[in-house]
């Protein structure tokens, strides 16, 4: 029996994680995602600010609820 998944990129059309990834200044994206990226500058230019402040936000978030919700061992 073959376990052996197969994943297909669609990388005709953006998506919203890898156009995340390019306001980080991440490397994980396409020339679609780069072109609609330029699109939404246009609309908003402060698109990549909100990015970063979610991934802050997150960061901040899961080291104060870290402790108590850690998994403990039984």
């Amino acid at each position: 029996m073959d376990h052996s998944l197969t994943v297909e990129i669609d990388t005709s059309k953006p998506h919203p994680a890898r156009m995340y990834d390019r306001y980080l200044g991440g490397k994980d994206n396409y020339p679609v995602d780069e072109a609609m990226g330029r699109c939404m500058l246009a609309l908003d230019p402060t698109e990549p600010c909100s990015a970063a402040r979610v991934t802050a936000f997150r960061g901040t978030a899961v080291h104060r609820a870290g402790p108590a919700t850690a998994w403990r061992d039984a």
